[in-house]
């Protein structure tokens, strides 16, 4: 974990450095031929982890930069229980990230931009994030959006994102 801090050279991570940090990601993601999302999960402050987009080059659809994120906290955790943690994510979480979300209970998710295909877990007619009492199911988080949508827009911008055809994540 101390060099996944090293990057910011800080251990308290406010909501602008931890978005700042999803937002690379997206970047580098884009860089390494997958799609422009990214991912970081705080836990008290503190970097627990981060993950980029792997669909393409996993040739793995569950590969979403929040799947991964989540599947490397629990496994550095080495149990399910989230709830004292904080997702970042340079875009909105899908339908399947957000059950991940709600089953290891994190606890807030902030998000810059908005799904562009009508299928996030807040925005869409599916809203998995934010409705209460879902089957199998913990609380909702606290959910955070549009938080620096200009700078995760640029990036998207920069490498013209969402690319006609693509599959959206």
């Amino acid at each position: 974990m101390t060099l996944q801090r090293a990057w910011l050279g800080v251990d308290d991570l406010d909501d602008a450095q931890a978005m700042a940090r999803s937002i690379e990601l997206a970047r580098l993601s884009d860089e390494h031929g997958n799609h422009p999302f990214g991912c970081v999960i705080t836990a008290g402050g503190q970097l627990l982890v981060e993950s980029e987009n792997t669909v393409l080059t996993d040739l793995d659809p569950t590969g979403h930069a929040e799947i991964a994120a989540i599947r490397k906290a629990c496994l550095a955790r080495g149990n399910f229980d989230l709830s004292d943690c904080s997702l970042y994510t340079s875009c909105e979480p899908c339908w399947m990230c957000s059950t991940a979300i709600r089953r290891t209970g994190i606890a807030r998710v902030v998000f810059a931009l908005t799904s562009p295909t009508r299928s996030g877990g807040y925005s869409s007619q599916y809203q998995i994030l934010g409705t209460p009492g879902l089957p199998g199911l913990g609380a909702p988080p606290e959910i955070v959006t549009g938080f620096m949508v200009e700078q995760s827009q640029a990036v998207w911008t920069a490498v013209n994102w969402p690319r006609p055809g693509a599959e959206p994540r």
